[in-house]
């Protein structure tokens, strides 16, 4: 069985329950699913600073890593007081991301991690989800740099997966899960780690694929 990776992209200020849903629902499909997906972690630096003064380890280095060796991206979101959308000055972080835009492959983001796609040049005319931040402040940041506003918990729009925020962070990953595998595979894993709220069609918004 050949096994796909799955890019998990760091930035720093990244919030560590959206960066630990994706090691967590490919870690679960690893062991007790399909066993055809693996996550591999990148940053910036080495000891990656993240979101609430804490820190997280990468297997990569963004300089290093060649995207080509990926099937698909997964972004956590972040905060912009911990540095989070400094990373749309990495040309790093660029060019990996513009390669999973460039070539149609999912990918997954959650919360501010659209809107810094956004910033990058990378999503206008797409549709997409976003936490709303105080006031509605970073959905029309969002609009502002041409992104279409969806209002659901989790948005699909082709390759492109959102998600609203840390509560919804866990359908992005299975839903780039079921992207990768399918449907089953992506409700069963769910199933398993007591996400029952799973299902095609809930709280969700979806354009053709």
């Amino acid at each position: 069985m050949t096994v796909k990776q799955i890019l998990l992209m760091i930035p720093p200020g990244s919030e560590l329950l959206e960066t630990a849903v994706f090691t967590d629902v490919f870690g679960w499909d690893m062991l007790a699913g399909s066993k055809s997906c693996r996550l591999v972690s990148a940053g910036i630096n080495k000891t990656q600073a993240t979101a609430f003064h804490q820190s997280f380890c990468p297997q990569l280095l963004l300089k290093d890593t060649d995207p080509a060796d990926f099937a698909a991206l997964a972004l956590p979101g972040g905060f912009p007081r911990y540095g989070y959308f400094d990373a749309e000055h990495d040309p790093d972080f660029l060019r990996i991301a513009e390669h999973f835009i460039r070539q149609d492959k999912p990918l997954a983001a959650v919360c501010t991690g659209v809107l810094l796609l956004a910033r990058c040049g990378l999503l206008r005319g797409r549709t997409a989800t976003i936490y709303p931040g105080e006031n509605g402040r970073w959905q029309e940041q969002l609009r502002q740099e041409g992104v279409l506003l969806a209002k659901e918990k989790l948005c699909q729009d082709a390759n492109l997966i959102s998600a609203d925020g840390p509560a919804s962070a866990h359908l992005a990953a299975l839903r780039l899960l079921e992207l990768l595998t399918d449907g089953n595979n992506a409700r069963h894993t769910a199933e398993m780690m007591g996400w029952p709220d799973y299902s095609k069609g809930d709280n969700y918004e979806r354009t053709d694929y």
